[in-house]
């Protein structure tokens, strides 16, 4: 709309960015639990391929030192998991954080595109009513030269 300046041209801009840098950010976070997530997919993998070792072993027959490091290699494997599901568990609320941050700057973002659409309808009235003053000037003009 030719001649109309919105005010809070730099504040919208502002927000914008803002909602840009919430949508980075939850990209991060939603990244940063798939990673976790494969982390906990691969050492799941790898005690199952160790328990399949040892039973193998096992079968064969094995010392008493031999059980016991089975045993703390075992315990490693379950705390491992635990320290994983752990940190899936703390992405996972920084994820749903990250989310609702992104909503919020969305949602300041639409109100300052609400004002910004109120204005422009607001100069668009003011346009119109000029419009027609003109043309009323004009025409009375025309009418009291004659």
């Amino acid at each position: 709309m030719r001649g109309f300046k919105f005010r809070y041209e730099k504040v919208l801009k502002v927000r914008r960015d803002e909602e840009e840098d919430k949508k980075l950010e939850l990209a991060k976070r939603i990244a940063e639990v798939s990673k976790i997530k494969s982390q906990i997919a691969e050492t799941i993998e790898e005690r199952r391929k160790y328990e399949e070792k040892i039973a193998d072993e096992m079968k064969k027959g094995v010392s008493a030192s031999r059980v016991s490091t089975y045993n703390a290699s075992k315990r490693w494997y379950r705390e491992e998991l635990e320290r994983l599901e752990e940190m899936l568990r703390i992405a996972e609320i920084e994820v749903e954080k990250a989310r609702d941050n992104l909503m919020i700057a969305i949602q300041e973002v639409k109100k300052i595109e609400k004002l910004e659409e109120k204005a422009k309808e607001e100069f668009k009235l003011a346009e119109e009513k000029k419009m027609a003053e003109t043309v009323e000037e004009v025409v009375n003009y025309k009418t009291f030269s004659k």
